[in-house]
């Protein structure tokens, strides 16, 4: 049996409100997955304290490493002296 016009424009409407949804889904969606990416983002770049935190450790090693060299230098200076 052949469909009538009628029945044809009743899929027809049908097909077009299940594409709206599924259109309306898909940008609340697309909504979410920017939302998210840039909520990643920022938890990704470190916070204030953790860079301070950082810059802090990095100025320790390196007084460290000075102290070190400074301390070696000393060491061989009264070496030298001494022999």
């Amino acid at each position: 049996m052949a469909k009538n016009k009628a029945q044809i424009q009743d899929e027809l409407d049908e097909a077009k409100a299940e594409l709206d949804e599924a259109t309306a889904a898909n940008e609340v969606l697309g909504a979410t997955v920017e939302r998210l990416t840039a909520e990643l983002a920022e938890a990704q770049r470190p916070s204030d304290a953790n860079w301070d935190s950082c810059l802090g450790k990095l100025c320790v090693a390196t007084r460290r490493v000075q102290g070190l060299a400074t301390f070696n230098t000393i060491d061989q200076l009264l070496v030298e002296s001494m022999k």
